[in-house]
């Protein structure tokens, strides 16, 4: 609890994973532990690790896959982290996707308006972040 307010607070912690095809394949679940630990470490339960595998460009790519919004996402997780791999870097087939630059304000107009749903994105590392999320808010409002 944030004594000099009065109010809990919850912290996130965001790290792209950025692995590519040649990382080892514990190299989502090794950055998500240690950010965990450290949160713990720290004495703060309310600590949430939000580590997209591999980039969250991943993540915004359920939703605006041409077609089958929402469906089979997981696949993106496969996605080279490498931001200058000339096949299958998550910028680049977002931009592909949109049809543009996914930029923040393109994004952040796209949740508002219902476009990209976060509730619907069903992705394991997303997955994780929402647990862990929720978790964090049920335990800072008991506090």
């Amino acid at each position: 609890m944030k004594e000099d307010q009065g109010q809990s607070v919850v912290a996130i912690l965001f790290r792209d994973c950025d692995g590519t095809r040649s990382s080892p394949r514990s190299e989502w679940d090794d950055k998500r532990k240690s950010i965990v630990s450290g949160f713990k470490l720290a004495g703060l339960r309310t600590g949430v690790a939000m580590v997209p595998k591999t980039k969250s460009e991943c993540w915004l790519l359920c939703a605006v896959q041409e077609g089958q919004s929402y469906r089979d996402c997981a696949r993106f997780e496969e996605l080279s982290g490498n931001d200058s791999s000339e096949k299958g870097a998550p910028k680049k087939v977002l931009r592909e996707a949109l049809g543009e630059e996914g930029t923040s304000e393109l994004l952040n107009d796209l949740i508002r308006n219902g476009t990209i749903d976060p509730i619907r994105i069903d992705m394991p590392s997303f997955n994780a972040f929402k647990e862990d999320l929720e978790e964090a808010i049920r335990i800072a409002m008991k506090e």
